[in-house]
């Protein structure tokens, strides 16, 4: 991810766990596999000092992770976030949340928000919108703990460039396998520790 070239990306998506240290928020981050592909162990993390030093052009950040929208307000310098971070190296908008949310709920109202962006040619702000409300109307879903903790920052006008063509189904696919693989690592380290 550090090494890549973000620049040329408009849209970021991190389906992810996300950290939050409320008492030192530069240990804040993004977990990433531990492993790479050869099975060699990699840092996994993307701390808010690796976020500083991206160079970004993206339409929008999706931070779909747990508390991923919070920070710790510094006097004179403002909120210290993963929010504020992308904000500020360059992403004109930032979905993320207020809250530990849901897996199975936080799909759903993923795969209906870009459904709506490259469906329907909605803005993320009129995407995410639609989206609670769906959830609102389903009785699984309809406590605002399911679906209220995703806000967006930034330009909320901002269109993000999807072609017509986008293949949710696919998206969705590799999401769900996202969200399998780190069960499975949680799973794996938390009884690990045990």
């Amino acid at each position: 991810f550090l090494n890549s070239q973000l620049h040329d990306y408009k849209i970021l998506h991190f389906a992810t766990h996300g950290l939050l240290n409320e008492d030192r928020p530069e240990l804040s981050g993004i977990v990433l596999s531990q492993y790479e592909e050869s099975g060699k162990s990699r840092e996994s993390m993307i701390r808010l000092h690796d976020i500083y030093g991206l160079n970004l052009s993206a339409d929008l950040v999706v931070l779909s992770s747990c508390e991923s929208g919070i920070g710790k307000e510094i006097k004179g310098e403002g909120l210290r976030s993963l929010t504020n971070a992308f904000l500020q190296v360059g992403a004109r908008a930032v979905v993320s949340s207020r809250w530990k949310v849901d897996d199975y709920a936080t799909l759903e109202l993923m795969e209906d928000f870009y459904r709506g962006m490259a469906k329907d040619q909605l803005t993320p702000s009129e995407a995410l919108r639609r989206s609670k409300i769906k959830m609102f109307n389903e009785s699984a879903y309809k406590s605002p703990f399911y679906w209220a903790a995703f806000t967006i920052q930034g330009d909320y006008l901002n269109r993000p460039r999807i072609k017509p063509g986008f293949d949710y189904k696919n998206y969705s696919l590799v999401l769900i396998c996202s969200l399998i693989i780190f069960g499975i690592f949680y799973c794996y380290t938390h009884f690990r520790s045990k």
